[in-house]
């Protein structure tokens, strides 16, 4: 009977164990590996949790979100996840498990003030958004995709600072459509048929999770497209084209074969 080897989590540290498929094991040794380099790090991280007790002075738009304490947890958590658990394992080596440890200890050098500018006007352009009468009508949708409730547990680390950008945009474009919905919704409709294919894919990657991280880089491609569409002065973080687009759908329409 063929076993894979692994690291894995448990109770009172971290353990070897054999499992029946490689995607069991690489799954259990990237959590395994987190929680050994987590073990190293607890110092750091207990100061990261006393510095992010200053989320409390992004003041007022707090209150319409959450509580400080709830987002502040959050926040944590997201900043553990980067730092201990995104990023696969290459080996399970002590050199590798070295340079984990050495990536999260520069990396959580005054990440807790960065999540806090981040955070702060994404709070705000959020109450802003709520508080603003719809000119278009997904203009409060968009919002709510970019920045759900729960934005901290399903935005990437490396996108986070960019939805800022991306309300801001909401905005924009919420005002142009105000003097000139008809043009606002000629350009829909470039955006349209790349949405209802991520829509369709998105319910596919719940039964193949190896389509689920080229299908999250498609979200983000289009929401750079949107940006590129309806306000283009505010910059992509990347190029851009529907052309690119098509690319990525098929590249993922390769994978789902």
């Amino acid at each position: 009977v063929m076993a894979f080897p692994a690291l894995r989590s448990e109770e009172n540290g971290v353990a070897i164990r054999l499992f029946k498929s490689q995607a069991e094991a690489d799954h259990s040794n990237r959590i395994g590996m987190g929680k050994l380099v987590e073990f190293t790090i607890s110092r750091e991280l207990a100061w990261l949790q006393k510095d992010l007790r200053d989320i409390k002075k992004i003041g007022p738009a707090i209150a319409s979100f959450s509580t400080s304490d709830a987002i502040r947890a959050e926040a944590y958590n997201h900043i553990r996840n980067h730092l201990l658990f995104d990023s696969p394992i290459e080996e399970v080596s002590k050199s590798h498990f070295q340079q984990r440890c050495a990536f999260a200890t520069n990396e959580i050098k005054g990440i807790a003030y960065k999540m806090i500018d981040t955070l702060g006007p994404i709070l705000e352009l959020r109450h802003e958004i709520l508080t603003t009468p719809a000119h278009y009508p997904e203009f409060h949708q968009d919002m709510a995709r970019v920045a759900p409730k729960d934005f901290l547990k399903r935005t990437p680390f490396n996108r986070l600072a960019h939805i800022e950008r991306y309300l801001k945009g909401y905005l924009l474009r919420n005002k142009r459509a105000k003097t000139n919905l008809p043009k606002d919704r000629e350009k829909l409709q470039r955006v349209a048929a790349f949405h209802e294919q991520l829509i369709k894919l998105i319910q596919k990657a719940a039964k193949k999770p190896s389509l689920r991280a080229p299908i999250q880089n498609l979200f983000w491609m289009l929401e750079e497209y949107r940006i590129s569409l309806f306000c283009q002065e505010l910059g992509t973080a990347e190029k851009i084209s529907e052309k690119r687009l098509a690319q990525q759908l098929d590249q993922i329409r390769n994978l789902n074969r």
